[in-house]
């Protein structure tokens, strides 16, 4: 499939269509990663697969047979291609640049399909980059498409679903290990987690299932949402229930995004698949 990409301001009082040109093989498809620096400025990474003359499926054919294609042989025929684009928050493009070796610091992906999860702004221009493969790998990429190395998230570190920027600048991570859940702070520069002394005890709090974190405003430095509830994390790093999502008319599982206000509101993303 193709994804399209929009621009709309706080009020939703419009979407415009940005439209990226690049050069898209006949039999090939593509898909949009895209992030938000903390100085606004929007990132897009694009991923394009060519098939070459392998002859893609088409699912909407009743005769399709799903369980006879060879989707090994379509796996194999797959070329990657990647561009990070800079945007400006009118959707203008600022720079286009390549990405590569991305195979390079995927694990051992032998028979698998390497996918871009997601990608993430952080304050000082770098850019982390989520590698879906046999076992997920973190690398730090630099706005002009080049990868600088990997993220050492350590042994414990069973998989890490969000990364976002505290209001102060640092990057947090939320994602499960040995010891359960966690919410902990990257050291970019050295690529690792920072001291323990810096992260957020989840410890004895009601904080459980993540779904989103995000730059905090006002006495919050980040806002982190679940299950249950939207949480701001103070400066002391302790989690303070903000909304109770039982007890509101949104429903914690479907949440996927909260962004902030300066006045106090929040805007909620909502994916809930139930009700389209």
């Amino acid at each position: 499939g193709n994804t399209k990409l929009y621009l709309t301001d706080v009020d939703f009082s419009g979407f415009n269509e940005i439209s990226l040109d690049f050069e898209k093989p006949e039999n090939s498809q593509s898909y949009m990663r895209t992030t938000v620096a903390p100085d606004g400025s929007v990132y897009v990474l694009l991923t394009v697969i060519d098939y070459g003359t392998f002859k893609l499926p088409d699912y909407d054919d009743p005769n399709f047979d799903y369980e006879d294609f060879d989707y090994e042989a379509m796996n194999e025929a797959a070329e990657y291609s990647y561009t990070l684009y800079k945007l400006a928050s009118d959707g203008s493009v600022i720079s286009e640049n390549p990405v590569t070796n991305v195979e390079k610091y995927s694990e051992d992906t032998e028979n698998m399909v390497i996918s871009v999860r997601d990608i993430t702004a952080c304050s000082d221009g770098n850019i982390i980059l989520s590698l879906s493969g046999e076992k997920e790998t973190y690398c730090i990429m630099n706005e002009n498409g080049e990868i600088t190395g990997k993220i050492d998230v350590g042994s414990d570190t069973h998989w890490i679903n969000y990364f976002g920027n505290d209001s102060d600048g640092n990057v947090v991570c939320a994602g499960y290990g040995s010891n359960g859940e966690a919410l902990e702070y990257i050291d970019i520069e050295a690529k690792k987690f920072s001291d323990d002394s810096v992260n957020v005890s989840l410890e004895n709090s009601e904080i459980s299932g993540i779904n989103s974190i995000s730059t905090g405003t006002g006495e919050y430095t980040l806002f982190t949402s679940t299950q249950t509830g939207l949480y701001g994390i103070d400066k002391d790093k302790k989690p303070v229930e903000i909304i109770n999502w039982i007890d509101s008319d949104i429903t914690g599982d479907s949440v996927r995004s909260v962004i902030g206000l300066e006045d106090g509101d929040f805007i909620v993303y909502l994916q809930d698949y139930t009700k389209n």
